[in-house]
């Protein structure tokens, strides 16, 4: 992680002593290396020698930075904190091993360019940023080296000038300031270690020299005793001798493991005694019972369940109760049971015990330091003691060895300055730089190893007055003639420190590097630099890029993969062979797997990095490694290079929300342009004219159980500004007369209706004027009208009937009759009275409007009303199973009196025509859309559901189409990527389909298509109709999400329409990662030779129901990568294929089998059918995969015995109810999924022939998989959830990553619960043998607490959500300012893709998102129509 602290800009926090501007000043010109005591003040002047060259102006302007290095990530962060207050400069800490390997080169150039001074470890440096050409040493002024006495060998220290800094034209180097306070490990030959350290370093040491009894009086020297104490016996008749017992199994554990338990054991009994000894045996015996609590003791027939033989300790183990007593916690030791050493110890701390007490016990060993720490409070008369430990951390994967990482180390720092420890043991961690407290008694309890140490520790006893102690052993005179040699010393290595060069070395030695041998040094070659982005391989760093390169293969518990080294003897002496071996999972050609160095090295290490530097550059031209030297797609991102090797582009452009102009084929009618005249024709007779600007293509549809066809007849060009205005009038009227509008336009319209002469085609204006000049009056229905004819009701406007007859024995005095429809004058006694209480309504609403005259005795005709629909619906049906009729709604009958009824010269046909106006101009825009889209002939209705938006409203979207392309898309760009990359490993090609089928490569697609435009999203609702060119053709808002999904609609539409090669059609047109080859897979791609396949595989055919052509690919799909085999490459590439073949083969059957399904519940069947559990059961019941798999793995071997006598109990039904509640071996569903790839590519990559077997394979699942099925318990929980909009919830885990990081498989337990409203709802948490199971059974288990009416927990107890959300909208309401949450901003949009970044449900702001995904997945049940 990087740290960057608040930036002081005022005046430095200390006042620069004399000796500290000497040294300064001598590091104004030179490269100098200052030693100077513990205390003294090397990193101030180390601030100030920062602040002088950042001062000088640089040459060119260009931007150069200050490099701080130190050892330790806990040092990095103090010396930043330090800077960060002395500086008025960016300084800014790099420490966090996982989160830096992620950045790139932006990052860490924006870092660099962003900041002067940059403080990190050199590791970190040389192998995530130089190592990789993020930066280079000619952009940087300086480096500071903090305790550079460490560039020996293979220090970063050393390796890091050796390999960038050395090689640079002496003008182009960075300043170097070094600092130590000793740089002299050996005082027997002080010259040689000051001169080789120069030599690496390119600096001169230095010292005070004309200041120094003004350092001495700042750098306080303790006094210095030296004990000596006598050997002891070991054995002790007061104690249970518990390591007799162990020692008597000692064949019972592995021989690694027992050294190391003996190791630890004869460890304590020197440091501490017999007591110690034996406790630290008991613990250890207690931890091993602990592991194996719950598992069966080992026979002849059960391979072990843990790296110990347990059979042969349970007996000990089950003893250990016995002893609790006296080993508890309580029990005070007796003095006499103490080592004659600790003896000491104690009487030490004793004699300078005082009030304000601090002490720093150095030891050698970790486990020393911690079992002294915890030894202090078991001893009588050192109750004022508070004891911890400080050590470093280690690479061991045991628990009990691993160290202290950083933040443990700086919480044991700010403890002992703050007293909550006044005493710590600490291992040579402590000597380095770290910021203590000053103390008055530090003691050497181990033997002094070198001068360095000797010095480095004894400065920590820095307090005015304070003690150094070094314990002596009787039994070894050889310690304390060591201590002796160091302490006479120190004033002959002062005089060396004075007398220093006037210049520094121009070059590193050839022959300095310690355990390097010289002759090694000349073999290299010279370091590899990639021309294009100055990226480096050197020696030293060739291994780690080996290392990188097999962590980028995709992750597996039962198989890590390493790249193998062997050393083999060259003939002579000191001579040696190296050879690297690269997994067999890295599908290369053989002869590329194996790399031997061309001669001999001196040594083993060497001969190593010379076989690994080989690897690299030959991987590097076969693109392995990319120009960053970076294995290519190591890295999970949208971001990265796609199957094209495209670059992510930038969409932060296309803002959240988009308002689009739709494509539509309006345009104005003007005069004198030419127009074309369509006729409308209702059942395949013409009904009434339209006039558009331009030709509109054929349309046709049903509705309502009518035919409906737009088709051209001729062009017509407008020669008078009357006949536009006719053609507006008569539009209008009939809008008004036939109930579609009665809205008033003065807008152009977008097209115009017109009468036509059937015959000739052309427009008829005596018939339009005709129809606009008429009056009420001019229309009367007569006695005497025949039926069929088209009548308006006076008192409602738009409400068009067809005369069905004129009732001869019906008047208006007669009690109201109900028909079918709604009867309105039910509720009156007479049709007399209703139409009486009518007239006089509208009358008072309409001056205007004159009742007719009638008594009554008027008679009543009985009319057929068309119906008023509220949606621009029609009838759609297409190959993708959409099946939507249009709105349906009966014509209802009614009497009217006949004075009130007036008849409307028009055929019904043209009525008709009218009603559905909105319907015909909706499917002639998304005609006209689809059209221009330019795609393959595809039917048109697919092309419409794939285009038309969820937010329209009109009965269907493109959201299935949208999970059907999805599930292609990854076929598409897997088929494409699998042949493409043959030497890709399947993490490789994971990683570069990522970005292929991103949100934001499909939304960078789209914008290139312009795709926005073809989208239907303008609502369905006729009262939003408008039939003027303003309107009609008005901004759509739509999200730009829609853009994206589109394009997978696109490719469900033709795949579902037109098959595989329709759809690799469209995806090549649109810009996916398909290939550029328009043939079909079966013609791109060569099919594999037969070859016979082994006798072994016959019953897993026979059960496959296919016999393979090609048996090496059997052979690879049952091949685990633990095999390491010479003769096949693992089933990793066709599991990769095979999982995006499943995908597309069950998302296809579903779509089909259910049409009306939704995409939330198409993709949780698909999530049933493709899942770990499934296709486990499908391995174990359908293939015997468990009799067939190839593979080298005890770990593996067990869990498939434990899987396999779960499965073989279980049904179909119980695996897609249950299958959450079960964890079983991965590489049981990777096989089924690498023999589905494997037979697409048998079978010459033919599509059809591989789903059919796959779903005949997985019929009995499909099958029993229905729309309404029951989710597993975390989707039901989060459902729950969102029903209440509760925000406050999230999973807990109660074990550790790196508890879960150190133990194996089996040994792991993962306890969850659920949190909410800060309480723990499940109570006691439950446990599993992985996480995700674990949090299935806590949502259990929360969703039975949360429902449950009695329980305190019940939501409405402790939910206030709901209630909160309702407060803030009502203070909106009323004015009050909104509320925003505080949350750190992660990134643009540009950058975040949230289909591959999933949230943690480990925190409330990540489990609310996913609740909300959940519930907006879960509306789509609920669409409202």
């Amino acid at each position: 992680m990087a740290i960057t602290h608040a930036q002081s800009l005022g005046p430095p926090a200390f006042v620069e002593r004399r000796y500290q501007e000497e040294i300064r000043h001598g590091a104004r010109d030179h490269n100098i290396i200052a030693v100077l005591p513990t205390g003294s003040g090397k990193t101030f002047i180390a601030a100030n020698v920062i602040r002088d060259v950042t001062a000088r102006a640089v040459e060119g302007g260009a931007h150069h930075v200050v490099l701080f290095l130190a050892p330790t990530t806990t040092l990095v962060d103090q010396q930043t904190q330090f800077l960060t207050a002395q500086l008025p400069l960016k300084v800014a800490g790099y420490v966090g091993k996982s989160e830096i390997e992620q950045w790139e080169g932006p990052r860490w150039r924006s870092e660099f360019l962003n900041h002067h001074v940059l403080v990190m470890t050199p590791e970190l440096l040389r192998i995530h940023v130089l190592s990789h050409g993020y930066w280079s040493m000619d952009k940087v002024s300086l480096i500071v080296f903090d305790e550079v006495h460490n560039a020996r060998g293979k220090h970063p220290y050393a390796q890091l000038m050796r390999d960038y800094v050395a090689g640079l034209s002496v003008g182009s180097r960075p300043k170097i300031f070094g600092m130590t306070a000793s740089p002299v490990w050996s005082p027997k030959k002080p010259a040689e270690d000051i001169r080789q350290l120069e030599e690496r370093m390119l600096a001169t040491v230095v010292a005070v020299k004309e200041h120094l009894n003004e350092l001495s009086l700042h750098s306080h020297r303790p006094r210095e005793l030296a004990y000596i104490y006598p050997p002891f016996p070991r054995t002790h008749d007061d104690i249970p001798r518990i390591w007799d017992s162990i020692d008597a199994h000692r064949n019972s554990f592995p021989k690694a493991e027992w050294k190391r338990l003996e190791s630890k054991y004869y460890a304590a009994l020197e440091a501490a005694g017999v007591y110690a000894a034996e406790l630290l045996a008991f613990e250890s015996l207690a931890q091993l019972k602990t592991k194996l609590a719950d598992l069966p003791p080992a026979t002849a027939e059960n391979t072990p369940t843990t790296s110990v033989q347990t059979a042969g300790v349970r007996q000990l183990l089950d003893d250990l109760s016995a002893h609790s007593e006296i080993f508890g916690p309580t029990f005070q030791v007796d003095l006499g049971l103490l080592s004659p050493k600790l003896r000491l110890l104690v009487d030490v701390l004793c004699d300078n015990q005082t009030p304000a007490f601090k002490a720093i016990v150095f030891v050698k060993e970790q486990h020393v330091a911690f079992t002294l720490a915890e030894f202090m409070c078991r001893i009588p008369d050192l109750e004022w003691i508070k004891a911890g430990a400080l050590v470093g951390h280690t690479s061991s994967k045991d628990i009990e060895t691993r160290g202290m990482d950083s933040k443990e180390q700086q919480q044991v720092v700010k403890d002992f300055r703050e007293s909550t420890l006044n005493l710590l043991f600490c291992t040579s961690v402590a000597e380095e730089g770290l910021d203590f407290q000053a103390c008055e008694l530090v003691v050497r309890f181990d033997p002094v190893p070198d001068i360095k140490s000797y010095l480095q520790s004894r400065g920590r006893a820095r307090k005015r007055d304070s003690t150094f102690v070094v314990l002596c052993a009787e039994l070894r005179p050889e310690e304390l003639k060591m201590y002796q040699t160091f302490r006479e010393s120190e004033k002959e290595l002062q005089a060396q420190y004075a007398s220093a060069k006037e210049s520094a070395p121009t070059q590193v030695a050839a022959d300095i590097a310690d355990d390097i041998p010289a002759s090694d040094l000349q073999q290299r070659e010279p370091n590899f630099v990639v021309p294009s982005t100055r990226a480096t391989l050197t020696y030293d760093g060739a291994v780690h890029m080996l290392e990188l390169l097999c962590a980028s293969l995709s992750a597996d518990e039962y198989g890590v993969l390493r790249a193998q080294y062997t050393v083999a003897d060259a003939g002579s002496l000191r001579s040696f062979l190296g050879k690297v071996e690269l997994p067999s999972a890295l599908p290369l050609p053989r002869e590329k797997l194996c790399y031997q160095a061309a001669s001999p090295r001196s040594s083993k290490r060497e001969a190593r990095n010379a076989a690994a530097f080989l690897a690299v550059k030959e991987l590097y031209t076969l693109g392995i490694f990319d120009d960053n030297l970076l294995p290519v797609h190591y890295k999970k991102t949208p971001n990265g290079l796609d199957a094209y090797l495209r670059s992510a582009e930038d969409v932060s452009d296309i803002p959240e929300k988009l308002f689009v102009d739709p494509l539509l084929p309006w345009a104005a009618v003007q005069v004198g342009q030419k127009c074309r005249i369509h006729a409308i024709l209702v059942d395949g007779q013409p009904s009434i004219g339209f006039v558009a600007a331009s030709r509109i293509p054929d349309a046709e549809f049903s509705a309502n159980g009518k035919d409906y066809k737009l088709t051209c007849l001729k062009s017509y060009r407008i020669s008078l500004q009357e006949e536009i205005e006719i053609m507006t009038k008569y539009t209008s009227r009939l809008f008004w007369v036939c109930g579609l509008s009665t809205k008033k336009y003065d807008a152009p319209f977008a097209f115009y209706l017109c009468a036509i002469d059937a015959t000739t085609g052309r427009i008829d204006w005596n018939s339009m004027d005709s129809f606009v000049s008429q009056t009420y009056s001019d229309c009367p229905v007569k006695t005497s009208a025949a039926s069929g004819v088209l009548v308006e009701n006076s008192t409602r406007p738009g409400h068009v009937g067809i005369l069905r007859e004129i009732s001869t024995g019906l008047m208006m005095s007669d009690a109201p009759r109900e028909l079918n429809g709604a009867c309105r004058e039910k509720n009156y006694k007479s049709y007399y009275e209703y139409y009486q209480h009518i007239s006089d309504k509208r009358s008072s609403n309409d001056k205007k409007w004159q009742p007719p005259k009638y008594d009554e005795s008027s008679p009543l005709v009985l009319l057929d009303f068309l119906p008023k629909l509220s949606t621009s619906w029609y009838d759609i049906s297409s190959a993708t199973g959409l099946n939507r009729p249009g709105e349906r709604k009966p014509m209802y009958q009614r009497y009217v009196p006949v004075p009130f009824c007036r008849r409307i010269n028009l055929e019904v046909d043209v009525a008709y025509a009218v009603q559905y106006l909105p319907q015909l101009l909706r499917r002639v825009a998304e005609l006209h859309r689809v059209r221009a889209l330019g795609l393959p002939l595809l039917n048109p209705n697919a092309l419409i559901e794939a285009t038309t938006l969820p937010h329209s409203g009109i009965g269907f979207d493109n959201q299935r189409l949208e999970t059907l392309g999805d599930a292609f898309l990854k076929v598409g760009v897997s088929v494409y990527a699998f042949e493409k990359y043959p030497h890709k490993h399947e993490g490789q090609l994971t990683n570069m389909r990522i970005p292929s089928v991103s949100n934001r490569s499909l939304l960078a697609r789209a914008r290139n298509q312009n795709l926005q435009i073809y989208l239907s999203g303008e609502s369905g609702s006729r009262g939003l109709w408008t039939p003027t060119l303003a309107e009609v053709v008005a901004t759509v808002e739509m999200p730009r999400r829609s853009m994206q999904e589109c394009v997978e609609a696109l490719l469900g539409a033709a795949f579902a329409d037109g098959g595989v090669e329709a759809a690799l059609d469209v995806g090549r047109k649109i810009g996916l990662c398909f290939g550029e080859e328009t043939a079909p897979w079966s013609e791109r791609y060569q099919r594999r030779a037969a070859t016979p396949s082994r006798a072994l595989f016959d019953e897993l055919q026979d059960m496959l129901g296919y016999r393979f052509s090609d048996g090496t690919l059997v052979l690879e799909a049952v091949s685990h990568r633990s095999m390491q085999s010479n003769d096949t490459p693992s089933y990793e590439r066709l599991e990769f294929l095979g999982d995006a073949l499943l995908d597309l083969a069950a998302i296809h059957y579903l779509f089909k089998k259910y049409p009306t399904a939704n995409c939330g519940q198409l993709s949780w069947m698909r999530q049933r059918v493709v899942c770990n559990t499934t296709l486990a059961w499908i391995a174990v019941k359908k293939l015997g995969i468990h009799k067939v798999l190839l593979f080298n793995n005890t770990e593996l071997s067990y869990a498939i015995r434990e899987a396999v006598d779960v499965l073989e109990e279980l049904d179909a039904q119980t695996i897609i109810r249950d299958g959450w509640k079960y964890d079983l071996p991965k590489p049981l569903s990777d096989v089924v999924e690498a023999l589905f790839g494997a037979i697409f590519i048998d079978l010459g990559r033919d599509y059809d022939r591989t789903a059919a077997l796959i779903c005949g394979l997985m019929n009995d699942i499909l099958e029993i998989l229905t729309p309404n099925m029951t989710r597993d318990p975390s989707s039901r929980l989060m459902l729950f959830l969102g029903e209440y909009g509760c925000r406050q919830v999230k999973f807990r885990r109660l074990v550790d990553d790196e508890t879960e990081k150190n133990l194996s498989r089996r040994q792991k337990k993962f306890f969850a619960t659920i949190t909410a409203h800060g309480l723990d709802i499940v109570v006691p948490a439950v446990s599993a043998s992985s996480k995700k199971v674990a949090k299935l059974f806590a949502a259990e288990a929360a969703l039975s607490v949360l429902q449950d009416d009695n329980s305190s927990y019940h939501f409405v107890h402790i939910c206030d959500c709901k209630l909160k959300a309702e407060q803030k909208r009502h203070a909106r309401a009323q004015g009050a300012p909104a509320e925003t949450d505080q949350i750190e901003e992660k990134g643009s949009s540009s950058t975040v893709d949230t289909r591959e970044l999933a949230p943690s449900d480990e925190t409330e702001e990540g489990f609310e998102q996913l609740v909300q995904e959940e519930t907006a997945m879960g509306a789509t049940t609920k669409q409202t129509i």
